[in-house]
Protein backbone atom coordinates (compact mmCIF):
# COMPACT_ATOMS: atom_id res chain seq x y z
CA UNK A 1 0.00 0.00 0.00
CA UNK A 2 1.09 3.60 -1.29
CA UNK A 3 1.94 5.04 2.20
CA UNK A 4 1.09 8.67 0.72
CA UNK A 5 -2.14 7.90 -0.56
CA UNK A 6 -3.51 8.94 3.02
CA UNK A 7 -2.74 12.44 2.05
CA UNK A 8 -3.10 12.45 -1.86
CA UNK A 9 -6.63 11.12 -1.41
CA UNK A 10 -7.98 14.55 -0.37
CA UNK A 11 -6.91 16.33 -3.87
CA UNK A 12 -10.41 15.59 -5.32
CA UNK A 13 -10.75 14.60 -9.00
CA UNK A 14 -7.57 15.85 -10.47
CA UNK A 15 -6.05 12.84 -11.47
CA UNK A 16 -3.64 13.96 -14.35
CA UNK A 17 -2.31 16.75 -11.58
CA UNK A 18 -1.67 13.72 -8.87
CA UNK A 19 0.15 11.53 -11.28
CA UNK A 20 2.23 14.13 -12.57
CA UNK A 21 3.38 15.30 -9.44
CA UNK A 22 4.05 11.90 -7.79
CA UNK A 23 6.03 10.71 -10.84
CA UNK A 24 8.38 14.12 -10.38
CA UNK A 25 8.62 12.69 -6.59
CA UNK A 26 9.69 9.04 -7.55
CA UNK A 27 12.24 10.45 -10.10
CA UNK A 28 13.06 13.22 -8.03
CA UNK A 29 12.48 15.77 -10.67
CA UNK A 30 10.81 18.51 -8.91
CA UNK A 31 11.60 21.82 -9.81
CA UNK A 32 11.64 25.56 -7.67
CA UNK A 33 9.00 26.80 -8.14
CA UNK A 34 5.20 25.84 -8.96
CA UNK A 35 2.11 27.67 -9.85
CA UNK A 36 -0.85 25.83 -8.86
CA UNK A 37 -4.13 27.37 -11.19
CA UNK A 38 -7.56 26.74 -10.38
CA UNK A 39 -10.73 27.67 -8.64
CA UNK A 40 -10.85 27.56 -4.44
CA UNK A 41 -12.08 24.26 -3.21
CA UNK A 42 -10.42 21.77 -5.81
CA UNK A 43 -7.52 20.44 -3.88
CA UNK A 44 -4.41 23.18 -4.08
CA UNK A 45 -3.48 23.09 -0.77
CA UNK A 46 -3.76 20.10 -0.49
CA UNK A 47 -1.79 18.87 -3.40
CA UNK A 48 1.03 20.90 -1.49
CA UNK A 49 0.27 19.52 2.07
CA UNK A 50 0.66 16.24 0.28
CA UNK A 51 4.15 17.19 -2.00
CA UNK A 52 5.43 18.27 1.02
CA UNK A 53 4.61 15.36 3.64
CA UNK A 54 6.44 12.59 0.83
CA UNK A 55 9.44 14.79 0.70
CA UNK A 56 9.71 15.08 4.44
CA UNK A 57 8.14 12.37 6.21
CA UNK A 58 10.39 9.17 6.35
CA UNK A 59 7.68 6.83 4.96
CA UNK A 60 6.89 9.33 2.26
CA UNK A 61 3.44 10.26 4.02
CA UNK A 62 2.20 8.04 6.40
CA UNK A 63 -0.12 10.28 7.65
CA UNK A 64 0.06 8.88 11.58
CA UNK A 65 3.91 10.42 12.34
CA UNK A 66 4.49 13.55 14.22
CA UNK A 67 5.89 14.83 10.91
CA UNK A 68 2.64 14.21 8.85
CA UNK A 69 0.57 15.88 12.17
CA UNK A 70 2.30 18.51 11.98
CA UNK A 71 2.55 19.24 8.45
CA UNK A 72 -1.41 18.93 8.66
CA UNK A 73 -2.08 21.20 11.50
CA UNK A 74 0.47 23.37 9.49
CA UNK A 75 2.78 23.07 12.66
CA UNK A 76 5.36 22.33 10.71
CA UNK A 77 8.83 24.90 11.02
CA UNK A 78 9.87 24.03 7.39
CA UNK A 79 6.49 24.03 5.97
CA UNK A 80 5.29 27.52 5.68
CA UNK A 81 1.95 29.00 3.90
CA UNK A 82 1.73 32.86 3.12
CA UNK A 83 -1.50 34.94 2.81
CA UNK A 84 -1.80 38.96 1.78
CA UNK A 85 -1.34 40.98 4.47
CA UNK A 86 -1.68 44.05 2.90
CA UNK A 87 -5.82 44.99 2.47
CA UNK A 88 -4.86 44.97 -1.50
CA UNK A 89 -2.55 42.35 -1.30
CA UNK A 90 1.05 41.57 -0.02
CA UNK A 91 3.12 44.02 1.54
CA UNK A 92 6.59 44.74 0.21
CA UNK A 93 7.77 44.12 4.11
CA UNK A 94 5.67 40.73 4.21
CA UNK A 95 7.80 40.02 1.07
CA UNK A 96 11.21 40.69 2.41
CA UNK A 97 10.77 38.76 5.51
CA UNK A 98 10.25 35.80 3.15
CA UNK A 99 13.15 36.16 1.33
CA UNK A 100 14.95 36.26 4.70
CA UNK A 101 13.62 32.91 5.79
CA UNK A 102 14.21 31.78 2.32
CA UNK A 103 18.15 32.28 3.02
CA UNK A 104 17.82 30.14 6.55
CA UNK A 105 18.81 26.31 6.42
CA UNK A 106 15.77 23.74 7.36
CA UNK A 107 15.10 23.36 10.65
CA UNK A 108 14.41 19.15 10.22
CA UNK A 109 13.74 18.57 6.90
CA UNK A 110 16.38 18.91 4.29
CA UNK A 111 13.58 20.98 2.88
CA UNK A 112 11.54 23.63 2.97
CA UNK A 113 8.11 24.87 0.75
CA UNK A 114 6.85 27.75 0.77
CA UNK A 115 3.10 27.82 -0.10
CA UNK A 116 1.80 31.47 -1.30
CA UNK A 117 -1.83 31.62 -1.18
CA UNK A 118 -3.40 34.29 -3.86
CA UNK A 119 -0.15 35.36 -5.96
CA UNK A 120 -2.13 37.13 -8.21
CA UNK A 121 -2.52 39.70 -5.13
CA UNK A 122 1.56 40.67 -5.65
CA UNK A 123 1.64 44.22 -6.66
CA UNK A 124 4.68 45.12 -8.84
CA UNK A 125 7.03 46.22 -5.88
CA UNK A 126 5.83 43.48 -4.03
CA UNK A 127 6.36 40.80 -7.10
CA UNK A 128 10.32 42.87 -7.28
CA UNK A 129 10.87 42.40 -4.33
CA UNK A 130 10.01 38.49 -5.11
CA UNK A 131 11.52 37.97 -8.13
CA UNK A 132 15.42 37.40 -7.46
CA UNK A 133 14.48 34.94 -4.57
CA UNK A 134 12.13 33.17 -7.04
CA UNK A 135 14.57 33.07 -9.92
CA UNK A 136 17.89 31.84 -7.86
CA UNK A 137 16.04 30.06 -4.37
CA UNK A 138 18.50 28.00 -2.28
CA UNK A 139 19.11 24.07 -3.78
CA UNK A 140 16.89 23.36 -0.45
CA UNK A 141 13.89 25.52 -1.35
CA UNK A 142 10.67 24.94 -2.95
CA UNK A 143 8.06 27.59 -3.88
CA UNK A 144 4.41 26.37 -4.56
CA UNK A 145 2.26 29.13 -5.73
CA UNK A 146 -1.87 29.46 -5.79
CA UNK A 147 -4.10 31.52 -7.70
CA UNK A 148 -7.84 31.20 -8.87
CA UNK A 149 -6.85 32.79 -12.43
CA UNK A 150 -3.60 32.37 -14.64
CA UNK A 151 -4.41 35.45 -16.33
CA UNK A 152 -4.58 37.66 -12.90
CA UNK A 153 -0.21 36.33 -12.07
CA UNK A 154 2.06 38.79 -13.38
CA UNK A 155 4.11 37.23 -16.31
CA UNK A 156 7.44 37.85 -14.59
CA UNK A 157 6.17 35.23 -11.38
CA UNK A 158 4.16 32.98 -14.79
CA UNK A 159 7.11 32.49 -16.65
CA UNK A 160 9.29 31.11 -13.63
CA UNK A 161 7.27 28.55 -12.75
CA UNK A 162 5.54 24.84 -13.68
CA UNK A 163 2.09 25.14 -13.74
CA UNK A 164 -1.08 22.88 -13.10
CA UNK A 165 -4.05 23.91 -14.14
CA UNK A 166 -6.63 22.40 -11.57
CA UNK A 167 -10.04 21.47 -13.46
CA UNK A 168 -13.87 21.88 -12.12
CA UNK A 169 -15.35 18.73 -12.15
CA UNK A 170 -18.35 17.31 -14.61
CA UNK A 171 -21.58 17.34 -12.62
CA UNK A 172 -21.24 13.56 -13.21
CA UNK A 173 -17.74 13.41 -12.36
CA UNK A 174 -18.18 15.16 -9.20
CA UNK A 175 -21.52 12.66 -8.19
CA UNK A 176 -19.08 10.09 -8.48
CA UNK A 177 -16.24 11.16 -6.57
CA UNK A 178 -19.31 12.36 -3.78
CA UNK A 179 -20.72 9.07 -3.79
CA UNK A 180 -17.20 7.32 -3.28
CA UNK A 181 -16.21 9.54 -0.96
CA UNK A 182 -19.70 9.34 1.25
CA UNK A 183 -21.72 6.44 0.00
CA UNK A 184 -24.34 9.63 -0.86
CA UNK A 185 -26.10 9.45 -4.17
CA UNK A 186 -29.29 10.76 -5.48
CA UNK A 187 -31.67 13.97 -4.76
CA UNK A 188 -29.02 14.95 -1.33
CA UNK A 189 -26.09 14.68 -3.49
CA UNK A 190 -27.73 16.61 -6.29
CA UNK A 191 -28.94 19.41 -4.01
CA UNK A 192 -25.51 19.38 -2.29
CA UNK A 193 -23.30 19.48 -5.36
CA UNK A 194 -25.41 21.79 -6.85
CA UNK A 195 -25.28 24.43 -3.95
CA UNK A 196 -21.80 24.47 -3.94
CA UNK A 197 -20.77 24.71 -7.29
CA UNK A 198 -19.52 20.99 -7.91
CA UNK A 199 -16.88 21.44 -5.81
CA UNK A 200 -16.69 17.92 -4.14
CA UNK A 201 -14.68 18.84 -0.95
CA UNK A 202 -17.72 21.94 0.08
CA UNK A 203 -20.69 19.54 -0.92
CA UNK A 204 -19.44 16.86 1.58
CA UNK A 205 -18.74 19.72 4.41
CA UNK A 206 -22.44 20.71 3.44
CA UNK A 207 -24.22 17.44 3.38
CA UNK A 208 -22.46 16.75 7.56
CA UNK A 209 -23.40 20.43 8.09
CA UNK A 210 -27.25 21.16 9.51
CA UNK A 211 -26.34 25.01 9.41
CA UNK A 212 -25.56 24.87 5.90
CA UNK A 213 -28.14 22.77 4.86
CA UNK A 214 -30.57 25.42 6.72
CA UNK A 215 -28.67 28.25 5.04
CA UNK A 216 -29.98 26.78 1.98
CA UNK A 217 -33.59 27.03 3.10
CA UNK A 218 -33.14 30.47 3.97
CA UNK A 219 -32.11 31.44 0.78
CA UNK A 220 -35.13 29.61 -0.93
CA UNK A 221 -37.57 31.30 1.23
CA UNK A 222 -35.99 34.92 0.62
CA UNK A 223 -36.76 33.88 -3.24
CA UNK A 224 -39.66 32.92 -2.64
CA UNK A 225 -40.49 35.78 -0.50
CA UNK A 226 -38.98 38.67 -2.22
CA UNK A 227 -42.05 38.98 -5.13
CA UNK A 228 -44.03 40.85 -2.79
CA UNK A 229 -41.58 42.72 -0.40
CA UNK A 230 -41.10 46.44 0.51
CA UNK A 231 -37.71 48.05 0.99
CA UNK A 232 -37.56 47.27 4.87
CA UNK A 233 -38.56 43.68 4.13
CA UNK A 234 -35.50 43.32 1.36
CA UNK A 235 -33.20 44.37 4.46
CA UNK A 236 -34.96 42.29 7.26
CA UNK A 237 -34.11 39.33 4.69
CA UNK A 238 -30.79 40.17 3.86
CA UNK A 239 -30.26 39.98 8.20
CA UNK A 240 -31.81 36.67 7.69
CA UNK A 241 -29.72 35.78 4.96
CA UNK A 242 -26.48 36.84 6.68
CA UNK A 243 -27.21 35.75 9.63
CA UNK A 244 -27.88 32.02 8.75
CA UNK A 245 -24.47 31.86 6.76
CA UNK A 246 -22.60 32.96 9.42
CA UNK A 247 -24.25 30.54 12.27
CA UNK A 248 -22.45 27.70 9.77
CA UNK A 249 -19.33 29.47 10.31
CA UNK A 250 -19.77 29.31 14.16
CA UNK A 251 -20.53 26.15 14.00
CA UNK A 252 -17.52 25.57 11.64
CA UNK A 253 -15.98 27.77 14.68
CA UNK A 254 -17.04 24.96 17.49
CA UNK A 255 -15.63 21.92 15.35
CA UNK A 256 -12.39 23.81 15.32
CA UNK A 257 -12.13 24.87 18.81
CA UNK A 258 -12.66 21.33 19.82
CA UNK A 259 -10.23 20.15 17.39
CA UNK A 260 -7.61 22.92 19.29
CA UNK A 261 -8.18 21.63 22.39
CA UNK A 262 -7.61 17.70 21.63
CA UNK A 263 -3.90 18.81 20.19
CA UNK A 264 -3.20 21.71 22.58
CA UNK A 265 -1.38 19.45 25.02
CA UNK A 266 0.61 17.91 21.79
CA UNK A 267 2.06 21.14 20.43
CA UNK A 268 4.54 23.81 21.27
CA UNK A 269 3.70 27.09 22.12
CA UNK A 270 5.02 28.24 18.85
CA UNK A 271 3.06 26.00 16.96
CA UNK A 272 -0.24 26.29 19.06
CA UNK A 273 0.59 30.08 17.80
CA UNK A 274 0.87 28.98 14.01
CA UNK A 275 -2.13 26.36 14.75
CA UNK A 276 -4.37 29.63 15.98
CA UNK A 277 -3.75 31.85 12.78
CA UNK A 278 -4.34 29.20 10.74
CA UNK A 279 -7.55 28.36 11.97
CA UNK A 280 -8.50 32.48 11.65
CA UNK A 281 -7.40 31.97 7.79
CA UNK A 282 -9.86 28.73 7.51
CA UNK A 283 -12.50 30.45 9.30
CA UNK A 284 -11.99 33.66 6.80
CA UNK A 285 -12.26 31.40 3.74
CA UNK A 286 -15.28 29.72 5.06
CA UNK A 287 -16.78 32.89 5.49
CA UNK A 288 -16.47 33.72 2.15
CA UNK A 289 -17.44 30.32 1.06
CA UNK A 290 -20.51 30.22 3.03
CA UNK A 291 -21.32 33.55 1.18
CA UNK A 292 -20.31 32.19 -2.23
CA UNK A 293 -22.74 29.23 -1.74
CA UNK A 294 -25.53 32.28 -0.90
CA UNK A 295 -24.83 33.52 -3.89
CA UNK A 296 -24.83 30.17 -5.89
CA UNK A 297 -28.50 29.23 -4.81
CA UNK A 298 -29.69 32.52 -5.83
CA UNK A 299 -28.09 31.13 -9.36
CA UNK A 300 -29.60 27.98 -9.31
CA UNK A 301 -33.27 29.12 -8.48
CA UNK A 302 -32.97 31.36 -11.54
CA UNK A 303 -31.62 28.44 -13.60
CA UNK A 304 -34.56 26.57 -12.52
CA UNK A 305 -36.38 29.36 -13.27
CA UNK A 306 -35.76 29.70 -16.97
CA UNK A 307 -36.01 25.89 -17.62
CA UNK A 308 -39.59 26.65 -16.57
CA UNK A 309 -40.26 29.62 -18.58
CA UNK A 310 -38.47 27.84 -21.49
CA UNK A 311 -41.06 24.67 -21.56
CA UNK A 312 -43.88 27.01 -20.83
CA UNK A 313 -44.07 25.94 -17.19
CA UNK A 314 -45.78 22.96 -17.73
CA UNK A 315 -43.59 20.59 -19.81
CA UNK A 316 -40.58 20.66 -17.47
CA UNK A 317 -39.70 17.40 -15.78
CA UNK A 318 -39.06 17.51 -11.88
CA UNK A 319 -36.05 15.37 -12.38
CA UNK A 320 -34.30 18.04 -14.82
CA UNK A 321 -34.81 20.74 -11.81
CA UNK A 322 -31.82 21.35 -9.42
CA UNK A 323 -33.60 22.63 -6.95
CA UNK A 324 -36.24 19.43 -6.60
CA UNK A 325 -37.45 20.18 -3.36
CA UNK A 326 -38.83 24.11 -4.36
CA UNK A 327 -40.28 23.27 -7.60
CA UNK A 328 -43.83 24.17 -6.96
CA UNK A 329 -42.48 27.24 -5.21
CA UNK A 330 -40.55 27.85 -8.28
CA UNK A 331 -43.50 27.08 -10.77
CA UNK A 332 -45.99 29.71 -8.86
CA UNK A 333 -43.00 32.24 -8.68
CA UNK A 334 -42.62 32.24 -12.70
CA UNK A 335 -46.50 32.77 -13.38
CA UNK A 336 -46.71 35.56 -10.90
CA UNK A 337 -43.42 37.56 -11.85
CA UNK A 338 -44.13 37.19 -15.84
CA UNK A 339 -41.04 36.18 -15.98
CA UNK A 340 -38.86 35.75 -19.41
CA UNK A 341 -35.33 34.71 -20.59
CA UNK A 342 -34.04 38.31 -20.64
CA UNK A 343 -35.17 39.21 -16.88
CA UNK A 344 -33.73 36.22 -15.89
CA UNK A 345 -30.56 36.81 -17.52
CA UNK A 346 -30.28 40.12 -16.04
CA UNK A 347 -30.60 38.21 -12.55
CA UNK A 348 -27.70 35.78 -13.74
CA UNK A 349 -25.66 39.67 -14.49
CA UNK A 350 -26.58 40.45 -10.79
CA UNK A 351 -24.97 37.59 -9.33
CA UNK A 352 -22.05 37.52 -11.10
CA UNK A 353 -21.19 41.06 -10.55
CA UNK A 354 -21.96 40.39 -6.54
CA UNK A 355 -19.20 36.81 -7.11
CA UNK A 356 -17.14 39.72 -8.48
CA UNK A 357 -17.14 41.96 -5.52
CA UNK A 358 -17.37 39.39 -2.90
CA UNK A 359 -13.76 39.06 -4.49
CA UNK A 360 -12.33 41.82 -4.02
CA UNK A 361 -13.50 42.15 -0.16
CA UNK A 362 -16.69 44.88 -0.27
CA UNK A 363 -18.45 44.74 3.23
CA UNK A 364 -20.30 40.99 2.64
CA UNK A 365 -23.78 42.99 4.17
CA UNK A 366 -23.95 45.47 1.90
CA UNK A 367 -23.13 43.36 -1.08
CA UNK A 368 -26.34 41.16 0.08
CA UNK A 369 -28.48 43.76 0.50
CA UNK A 370 -27.83 45.14 -3.12
CA UNK A 371 -28.11 41.74 -4.71
CA UNK A 372 -31.76 41.39 -2.83
CA UNK A 373 -32.72 44.43 -4.09
CA UNK A 374 -31.35 43.75 -7.90
CA UNK A 375 -33.30 40.54 -7.41
CA UNK A 376 -36.75 41.76 -6.28
CA UNK A 377 -36.67 44.15 -9.61
CA UNK A 378 -36.06 40.84 -11.48
CA UNK A 379 -39.13 38.39 -9.84
CA UNK A 380 -41.31 41.02 -8.19
CA UNK A 381 -44.82 40.33 -8.85
CA UNK A 382 -46.36 42.89 -11.01
CA UNK A 383 -48.75 45.85 -9.67
CA UNK A 384 -52.72 45.94 -10.13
Amino acid sequence: MDCSKHFWDKVIGQDGVVRALQHSLQTDSLTHAYLFVGARGLGKINAARAVATQLMCADRGCGTCAICTQLENNTHPDFQILEPEGAGGYLVGQIRELNYQVQLAPARASRKIFVIRDVDLFNVSAANAFLKTLEEPTDSTIFILLSTSLEAVLATIRSRCQIYRFSPLSPQRAREVLSAKTGINGQRADIALAANGYIVAAARDYLNSPKQQESRQVVIRTFRDLQTADDLDVLRMAREVLRSALDSVEEMRAVMDAEFIERKELLEASALKQLERYNERRLSSFETRQTMMVLTVFSTLLADCLRIVADNNSETEDADMINIDAVDMLRQACVGAALNPAKLAHGQECIAIARRRLASNVAIELLVQALLFDLREVIECPQG
